[in-house]
């Protein structure tokens, strides 16, 4: 939900037709959100049985968690490496993928084991450099920089005015945004696969085709 908000944004802020009325409704949407699913699967303590000063505590805090958490769980993976198992890294998506068309890849397990973060917390996510990391420093790097030229050239399209630019760009901004808590570009391929096949068969009928005038003369 937080992912199609974020996307819902990017068109918008794309398309000059973000404000400051439709930012507060996003906002607000994301809150009543995030505190209200809190509320209901009891997240950090929170419950329909506290009072309303100990449910706005405790949603606080767990937005605080959830928040920096990650960036303190990935220290704790550098200073402590293999305490936390992989699930398998950027090639878990497309092993899933290949094992659907007859392929036999072990596959892992996505969900992340819990570390300490802090005195009496714990958490299970640890930023999208938690897949990155486990090939090496060099690696790392290179995957980032790969990932970033992607992500602005998809955006140089997208302020173009390509319609299928706008629509990726904005999964890769829910991606960028949502980095600190795991991993939204290469584990991402299959939505975004689908998203370039519905965006070719839907979008690109109706993108409007921009055609220079042929009386218009060039001059150096």
């Amino acid at each position: 939900i937080v992912s199609l908000l974020i996307g819902m944004i990017a068109v918008f802020a794309l398309r000059g037709e973000l404000n400051w009325r439709k930012s507060l409704v996003f906002g607000s949407v994301f809150l009543l959100l995030f505190f209200g699913i809190g509320l209901l699967v009891k997240k950090g303590g929170a419950s329909v049985d506290a009072s309303l000063a100990a449910n706005i505590r405790s949603s606080l805090q767990g937005l605080r968690d959830y928040s920096v958490g990650g960036l303190v769980g990935f220290q704790r993976v550098l200073q402590h490496p293999g305490e936390v198992p992989s699930t398998g890294g950027i090639a878990r998506t497309a092993e899933i993928m290949l094992n659907g068309v007859g392929a036999h890849f072990p596959v892992s397990s996505q969900h992340l084991e819990f570390s300490t973060i802090g005195e009496g917390l714990v958490a299970n996510v640890y930023t999208a450099y938690f897949y990155y990391v486990e090939y090496g420093f060099a690696a790392t790097v290179a995957l980032v920089f790969i990932s970033g030229f992607v992500i602005a050239t998809v955006y140089a399209r997208a302020l173009n005015g390509n319609g299928i630019a706008r629509a990726v760009y904005a999964s890769f901004l829910a991606g960028i945004v949502l980095s600190v808590f795991g991993e939204g570009f290469y584990n991402n391929v299959n939505f975004l696969g689908k998203l370039l096949i519905f965006g070719v068969l839907l979008l690109k009928p109706i993108q409007p085709s921009r055609v220079l005038p042929q009386d218009v003369e060039f001059s150096a």
